[in-house]
């Protein structure tokens, strides 16, 4: 028994130290398989979901690895644009049947619910995807799928049948607000093939003055920070969009049959025994080139004045739906609402166009062209009339946005004479003398502002003899 006994408990410790050697073995084998190599913990630091994360918690609890994308997102995002593709169809199908018939049948209302349905939890669950910054990047940023048109439809329903409805484009809206927040999904979004028709419907919910527009100047403010944007951003006109088009779709379906073509007629020698015919003085000015006379065949028809082509350089100026025409009316149709100290819609509206057209006028070109607007003139009346004490002008808010683009505007020249007949120096020189002797760095910042826009209409009076 005895020698039972010791032969057991050498089996046992025999066994026991086994096994210590091999959970040894496995502890070596999961630290060398822990620590990464310097060259790969090296380019996995070059990914752009990490470079996004500002934190290692924020890029652990994301839903992407560094070494491509998660089989849950190339499973849920195509699902989740199935579902809005359906929705949208759903809509243009009933649109169509209305438009036909003037009435819906019960079964495309009951098809038309379901979709609705399905788009809203489809959005909202793109929304949550969105609230990661390591989602941003690859959703956009790819070629599987294209998430930026799809979403930007949904904007396009503005008849709000019933709450779904508004709820869609609401989701939509937050949904594009955080996908345009990455530089690389900025770049895409602006010189993409879709930028069109995304600024296009961007624009038509601001003019719709819904609920959502705040969002829609958001999601514009985001795209005004890419600086080689900015001059795309500014000039879009949807007039001139469908001008150019045409002219494309001209110049690409001309026949060039016998009937429509023109030889070119065979060079002849100048004859100087015909009388040469003479002109108006008044249409010289139009020849600056010619030394001689033409035939009255030849003759351009006079140069109109000057005060009608003022804007034939910027000819979206005269389309009322070019985007600084659309922000310029939403900046005037909400101005009352800014008359109260409570946050609304429409005050946020005004404050983040401000923040759009602080990125807007950063170079003389493009204050010119706010410069030939109303928008000067608002943007001295928020300041003006604003509600709120001077020491509540922080950082961001709608009058520290003002006096930044007023500031811009100073910079130029046309801004300066636009802001000299506004009488901008008086009514600056007001609120700085209401401002007293008020300390913070809010207020300093405030009276900076203050200073180098009085200083710089000043100077410009003073050189221009004004």
């Amino acid at each position: 028994m005895l020698l039972d006994a010791v032969s057991l408990g050498s089996s046992t410790s025999n066994s026991y130290d086994k096994e210590n050697s091999n959970c040894g073995i496995k502890k070596k084998e999961q630290k060398r398989t822990k620590e990464p190599s310097i060259l790969s913990s090296f380019l996995n630091r070059l990914h752009p979901c990490v470079c996004l994360c500002g934190k290692d918690d924020e890029y652990d609890h994301g839903r992407i690895s560094v070494d491509g994308l998660d089989t849950k997102l190339d499973e849920r995002i195509p699902r989740i644009l199935a579902d809005i593709d359906a929705y949208i169809t759903a809509e243009q199908r009933n649109q169509e049947q209305e438009n036909m018939y003037d009435f819906k049948s019960p079964t495309f209302l009951r098809k038309s619910i379901i979709m609705t349905e399905r788009a809203k939890s489809a959005l909202k669950e793109l929304y949550e995807l969105t609230d990661v910054k390591a989602n941003c990047v690859p959703i956009v940023c790819t070629n599987k799928w294209d998430a930026i048109p799809c979403i930007a439809n949904c904007l396009a329903v503005l008849h709000d049948q019933h709450e779904n409805q508004s709820e869609i484009r609401r989701l939509a809206c937050l949904s594009l607000k955080n996908l345009s927040i990455p530089f690389e999904n900025k770049n895409i979004m602006v010189h993409g093939p879709y930028f069109i028709s995304l600024l296009g419907m961007l624009l038509q919910v601001i003019r719709a003055k819904v609920s959502d527009t705040y969002l829609a100047c958001i999601i514009l403010m985001n795209l005004t920070y890419l600086t080689d944007g900015v001059e795309k951003i500014i000039t879009y006109s949807p007039q001139q969009q469908a001008l150019a088009l045409n002219m494309r779709e001209m110049d690409m379906c001309t026949p060039t049959t016998k009937s429509s073509y023109r030889p070119t007629p065979p060079l002849r020698p100048r004859s100087t025994s015909k009388k040469r015919a003479t002109i108006d003085p008044r249409d010289w000015d139009t020849f600056p080139s010619a030394k001689r006379p033409l035939s009255p065949a030849k003759i351009r028809q006079p140069t109109p004045p000057r005060h009608c082509r003022s804007n034939s350089k910027m000819p979206f100026l005269g389309d009322g739906s070019s985007l600084l025409r659309s922000l310029e009316k939403l900046m005037c149709d909400q101005q009352p609402f800014l008359m109260s100290t409570a946050t609304s819609m429409e005050g946020e509206s005004i404050r983040w166009t401000v923040g759009c057209l602080r990125n807007l006028t950063r170079k003389d070109r493009h204050c010119t062209m706010v410069a030939k607007t109303e928008i000067p003139r608002l943007l001295l009346t928020f300041v003006e009339k604003s509600p709120h004490k001077i020491t509540a002008w922080l950082k961001s808010s709608l009058e520290e946005m003002c006096l930044s683009v007023i500031g811009q505007l100073a910079s130029s020249r046309e801004g300066k004479n636009v802001l000299q007949s506004l009488q901008t120096v008086v009514i600056l020189e007001r609120i700085q003398r209401g401002a007293g002797t008020l300390r913070g760095p809010c207020t300093v910042n405030i009276r900076d502002k203050i200073s180098f826009i009085v200083a710089t209409i000043e100077h410009n009076r003073a050189r221009t003899g004004g």
